[in-house]
């Protein structure tokens, strides 16, 4: 697999958006899931994509209402402009509700039940994501090519230039023949306590390390 871009799923502060941008990342994701360990409120968020605007913003939401999340893209596009924002969602809902909204978003498949999704057909889906650590156990049980086919039937004609993602982790380590199934256009990678010297208080020296390491980075 070529190196691809990378995106950063959870940031929280300025301080560690500021050192990715400055080392070519352009893509990040705030996580506006309540119960999240990552959780962002709305005018920290604000702070943030104000200072860096011509970056890229993935606005994490796992079963919010409608209104919620038209607020915080209200919010937001004060500082940002829409193009530079889309929505990642984690949760499952008819495919009418993320058309409502209006703006792109991506789809995030971790489990078996979101691989045949009719979301998967929606004009509004601009990519895809695709959990890592779903991907090892589908291979693990046999069941990734299938799966694999499913997936590129409910998507339809898109599957030809839909963007993927693969959101991974530090320590992943996939099954070596992932780039015969899959072409990822970006890696995502977590702030967790992996890269954390203590809760949501990120060590930028670990986060330097492990870029070095990561498998299917750019930098």
């Amino acid at each position: 697999m070529n190196k691809k871009a990378l995106k950063f799923n959870g940031v929280y502060d300025k301080r560690t958006v500021r050192f990715l941008n400055e080392k070519g990342v352009n893509d990040f994701s705030l996580d506006f899931r309540p119960y999240s360990l990552n959780f962002i409120q709305s005018h920290l968020a604000q702070t943030i994509v104000k200072e860096f605007p011509l970056c890229r913003f993935y606005l994490q939401f796992c079963n919010e209402k409608d209104f919620v999340i038209r607020k915080i893209i209200d919010d937001l596009s004060l500082y940002i402009s829409i193009e530079n924002m889309i929505l990642e969602f984690h949760d499952h809902q008819e495919k009418s509700f993320y058309d409502s909204l209006g703006v792109p978003f991506q789809f995030v498949v971790d489990h078996e039940e979101k691989i045949s999704s009719p979301v998967l057909s929606s004009q509004s889906l601009s990519s895809i994501v695709i959990d890592g650590k779903f991907l090892q156990a589908m291979h693990d049980r046999g069941q990734l090519q299938s799966n694999i086919r499913s997936l590129y039937n409910a998507i339809g004609p898109k599957s030809f230039d839909l963007p993927m993602i693969l959101q991974s982790d530090w320590d992943l380590d996939l099954f070596p023949s992932i780039a015969e199934f899959f072409d990822f256009d970006k890696v995502s990678y977590p702030i967790n306590g992996k890269v954390e010297v203590c809760f949501r208080n990120v060590d930028l020296v670990k986060v330097s390390k492990e870029l070095m390491h990561v498998k299917y980075g750019a930098i």
